[in-house]
């Protein structure tokens, strides 16, 4: 007969179990130490592969003028800040930087995946700005209702700005001060541009939009032209007395009178003036006045399409300072005209979600920016994140 015999249960020994949990915990460790340096392997380098495309990107911008040399948005190939045969970034093609598209700067970059913010700040760390048509404090000589549109420009773009106003009535207006002809002596339209004169040293920018009715006599001519020798921006718009607030600028000659078709233009040259607006696109202004020869301009900002080789909004340099004309501050509808600015630009571009961003790579360099006939010192951080 057979006889089953139970087995005893074998016990694992207190060493076996001690062996196994610290296997145990020393493989967990070297698979937790090997995923962190693989992990720290990796973020070394795509950091290291970042800070090299921070260094390049950062070298075409400043260190080259781009493709091609005069590029604009239409045209562009390859970006660059740089003004031809100078180490100094040209304010033309800062505005058209600012002006494309970020997808489209990322592509132009070759960023790739990664984002990307650009700031200019001067050597305090405080932002730097191009200026705008408008420097330092303004005022604005106006006798008629239409002229009220450099009012709503100003009040858009511009905050410190006197009004001297020649015109009927009160008009509405955020203006610091506003003076009317009952305040000038004697106690008429002549009376308070003699005022405006008398006040120049108070400003920096002195906008005349006015269809005046008399004519300035030789002291505040010498006023004016003082001025913008100084360093001063006149800008002059529609002026009806033969243009006589610029013909009296030694060197600037007379502008021919306009017709119908100098009120429709073309950009040829960008400028601060006109921000929004790049090379190619066509403005129609309300009213005209005169028209220049191309080859007394300084720089033509737009060229008549009804007249060629004329300039109907031009620029001259005068001294240390600037004049500006331009046929009117609206457009055909009698709006401001768009993409007109009177304030100018922070030197800021791309998408600053950096508060963000798992990984930022800075690359700070020291640059030089033209700012008008100034050239100005700043530093110029590139940043680079995903």
């Amino acid at each position: 007969m057979l006889i089953c015999k139970s087995r005893k249960s074998q016990v694992l020994s207190p060493d076996f179990i001690m062996s196994i949990t610290i296997f145990s915990v020393i493989l967990g460790l070297g698979i937790m130490l090997w995923n962190t340096s693989c992990e720290k392997s990796i973020r070394y380098y795509d950091t290291e592969q970042m800070q090299n495309k921070a260094l390049y990107v950062s070298d075409i911008l400043l260190n080259t003028p781009g493709v091609p040399q005069n590029w604009n948005t239409t045209n562009v190939m390859m970006v660059g800040l740089k003004e031809n045969n100078t180490d100094i970034l040209d304010t033309d093609k800062i505005i058209s930087f600012k002006m494309l598209e970020y997808n489209d700067l990322k592509r132009y970059l070759g960023l790739g995946s990664y984002e990307f913010f650009v700031n200019i700040t001067d050597p305090d760390g405080k932002s730097l700005k191009v200026s705008g048509a408008i420097t330092g404090t303004a005022a604005v000589f106006a006798r008629d209702n239409n002229d009220n549109i450099i009012k709503q420009l100003l009040e858009n773009y511009y905050d410190e700005w006197d009004y001297y106003w020649a015109g009927p009535g009160t008009p509405s207006h955020n203006a610091r001060t506003l003076y009317n002809s009952s305040d000038a002596t004697p106690p008429n339209e002549r009376g308070l541009f003699t005022m405006l004169m008398s006040n120049l040293s108070s400003y920096d920018t002195v906008i005349i939009e006015a269809e005046n009715s008399f004519d300035i006599d030789a002291a505040d001519k010498a006023a004016l032209k003082n001025f913008v020798d100084s360093g001063g921006t006149f800008i002059d718009i529609k002026d009806k007395k033969d243009a006589q607030m610029i013909k009296h600028f030694p060197g600037i000659p007379d502008g021919g009178v306009a017709d119908a078709s100098d009120r429709t233009g073309t950009i040829i040259k960008k400028d601060i003036l006109l921000v929004g607006k790049d090379v190619g696109e066509t403005i129609t202004f309300e009213s005209h006045r005169f028209r220049y020869n191309i080859s007394d301009v300084d720089k033509v900002i737009v060229e008549s399409d009804g007249t060629a080789g004329k300039c109907v909004v031009c620029l001259w340099y005068y001294g240390s300072g600037k004049i500006y004309y331009l046929p009117d501050g609206s457009d055909d509808s009698g709006d401001p005209i768009d993409g007109m600015d009177m304030d100018g630009i922070e030197l800021a571009f791309g998408s600053n979600e950096t508060a963000q961003a798992e990984n930022i790579v800075p690359v700070k360099r020291f640059i030089l920016v033209r700012n008008g006939q100034d050239i100005q010192r700043g530093i110029m951080t590139f940043y680079i994140y995903k």
